[in-house]
């Protein structure tokens, strides 16, 4: 909420509480459930029942609400409009985050008010790259998603890709290869950049790319490990992405991490406490291990796409661990295969962190046996990451155009001039 409303600070153009209408509204007066929506209420219902607090809110009758069923959340919709009226103080240093803090102890959790008093909000610069004359911007660690894409995509540009095809045997085998270099690197050295020292510079440097690249064969399956960048010269989750008429843009990533986060409703509040801790590691010594004020590691990738300077396309999507190679794929759809953004974000995907290739309904049979004959481990995926959604200004037009896949309850909307209100001269 303090990033939210800090940026609505530096950059809103209208008052918060008109800003936050909407969304205390929907809460107020409710929104049906859709079948996606209903589906995470189905898994997670063991869970939510276990919390008193969560049973209430979202388990009417003590089962999963319906598809259609309308969800009201009246002491979310007031929780938003103390936001609303006292800004982040509301939770930070006022009754809202007094609420967490009581309800984290009663269940023997270690976070305190202090330490969310202690909360602030970081302005760290964005991961600056270029792919083939593309200037892209990323997201900045702690989320690791937007130096480990712009690493791929300078691996990528070591290759021929457009002349691959998309979804051929070659593409989907040089893209695994390009995956599992990146996640190799993204254990050996990504964490809390205020905890942790890593090559960041190196690790983006075209040269250390090269090195990269050169270890990929195209005619059978490696196995890499963490480079050594240093030694070349030099569940739930949301994303949003928006663009206006002037050029500007934003594409962001919120989470709770699983479905609902931890399942906590905090009693009065309406309000859910996420899980995000348990994208830490465990085991001590690590970057990303476990510490006090630290920031875990983040699979995010929220990228604006810039050509010749102006805004090309803005693109991102939820969807876990699976989020960067899933938002890197939509942008070499773009760039690479000359796909419209809709055509992007819907496309086939495939996802490999190790030894397993995961690929989903639209890679084609024969071409998924070939990649088995090479020596992958091809799993199939229902889907991959989730709805990937962005907006592309039309390179011959100027319009801007929106794209949502299937895989998730995402859509495209617009806004534009004219009457946004009920006219009685509409119906003669």
């Amino acid at each position: 909420a303090k990033g939210w409303l800090r940026l609505h600070e530096l950059k809103g153009r209208l008052p918060l509480a008109q800003v936050m209408q909407p969304a205390i509204d929907a809460a107020e007066h409710g929104f049906e459930i859709s079948s996606y929506l209903q589906y995470s209420f189905r898994n997670t219902e063991r869970q939510l029942a276990m919390f008193p607090e969560s049973a209430k809110v979202f388990l009417p009758n003590g089962k999963a609400p319906p598809v259609g069923h309308r969800l009201v959340q009246p002491e979310l919709a007031e929780s938003l409009r103390t936001f609303a009226k006292h800004g982040s103080d509301a939770f930070y240093h006022g009754p809202l985050g007094e609420a967490f803090a009581a309800e984290i102890e009663r269940g023997g959790g270690i976070v305190t008010m202090e330490d969310i008093e202690a909360y602030e909000v970081r302005y760290p610069e964005p991961i600056r790259g270029t792919y083939r004359g593309y200037d892209l911007t990323g997201t900045p660690l702690s989320s690791g998603g937007g130096l480990l894409n712009q690493l791929g995509l300078n691996i990528l540009e070591n290759f021929d890709v457009a002349s691959l095809g998309f979804g051929t045997a070659k593409y989907w085998h040089l893209l695994t290869e390009v995956l599992k270099i990146m996640f190799a690197d993204r254990a050996k050295f990504l964490g809390d950049p205020k905890f942790v020292d890593f090559p960041h510079d190196a690790l983006l440097d075209k040269g250390y790319a090269r090195k990269r690249a050169s270890e990929i064969r195209m005619d059978t399956v490696g196995r890499p490990e963490g480079g050594d960048p240093v030694s070349v010269t030099s569940g739930h989750t949301t994303h949003l992405t928006i663009m206006a008429a002037d050029g500007s843009a934003v594409t962001q990533t919120t989470t709770l991490n699983n479905s609902f986060g931890g399942r906590v409703v905090v009693p009065g509040t309406g309000l859910l406490i996420n899980n995000n801790m348990a994208l830490f590691d465990p085991r001590p010594g690590r970057p990303n291990s476990v510490g006090p004020r630290k920031r875990m590691l983040t699979a995010t990738a929220a990228t604006i796409v810039e050509r010749d300077g102006k805004p090309f396309f803005a693109i991102g999507t939820p969807g876990g661990i699976r989020i960067f190679p899933t938002v890197l794929q939509g942008i070499i759809n773009v760039i690479d295969h000359g796909m419209n953004i809709q055509e992007a974000v819907e496309a086939p995907r495939i996802w490999a962190s190790g030894n397993i290739v995961e690929f989903e309904s639209g890679c084609d049979s024969a071409v998924v046996a070939e990649l088995e004959r090479m020596g992958h481990n091809m799993t199939h995926a229902p889907i991959i990451a989730n709805c990937m959604n962005g907006v592309m200004v039309d390179p011959v037009s100027g319009l801007l155009m929106g794209g949502a896949c299937w895989r998730g309850d995402g859509q495209p909307a617009g806004l534009s001039g004219g009457y946004a209100t009920h006219r009685d001269d509409w119906f003669g």
